[in-house]
């Protein structure tokens, strides 16, 4: 199994879905520095229930929680980068287990992550992911949730592309 880091934004998106459990389908341990699961944890005041479901992670050892020891000069695009703490230390992290793949939604987070050489994916990505691999029967139905009951935006080309790659596309309109 690969060895993976994960910001907030897919553990908190995947865990109002449901569909926590799908980290450990696809990767078997996911790790964390202690700022993501501070995050992850407090999400639990927008959308209850989440809480449980990460700390049942945490007790069957399949997430990880990972104190930093931050190197002493961190690459330049991770110094200068406008990051948010979560962001910065999944970053650090993935750079210090050398991770073959970091979970993270934040445009800028994942500009970063790809200037530094780390391999992402996102929470759609691992919907995907999980389809294509059998954990997950379609994603048509995860993604309908995410943009109608969560604060998760996506625009409506990058939807298609999912679904296309999860063989859910509707067909083309056919010209009569």
């Amino acid at each position: 199994m690969p060895c993976v880091v994960a910001d907030t934004s897919p553990l908190f998106y995947l865990a109002v879905l449901g569909r926590l459990a799908l980290l450990h389908d696809l990767y078997g341990q996911v790790f964390l520095p202690d700022s993501v699961w501070k995050e992850a944890l407090a999400g639990e005041r927008f959308a209850a229930g989440t809480r449980p479901l990460l700390e049942d992670a945490q007790n069957r050892g399949w997430i990880v929680v990972r104190g930093l020891s931050v190197p002493s000069a961190p690459p330049p695009s991770l110094a200068l980068a406008d990051l948010d703490i979560g962001e910065r230390d999944a970053l650090i992290l993935a750079i210090t287990l050398h991770a073959e793949l970091v979970l993270i939604d934040e445009l800028a987070g994942r500009a970063v992550a790809e200037s530094l050489g780390l391999s992402i994916m996102g929470t759609v990505g691992i919907l995907v992911s999980a389809k294509q691999q059998g954990f997950l029967p379609a994603i048509r139905p995860e993604l309908s949730r995410l943009l109608n009951e969560t604060t998760f935006w996506l625009s409506r080309r990058l939807e298609h592309i999912a679904l296309e790659m999860a063989g859910e596309a509707d067909p083309p309109n056919s010209i009569p």
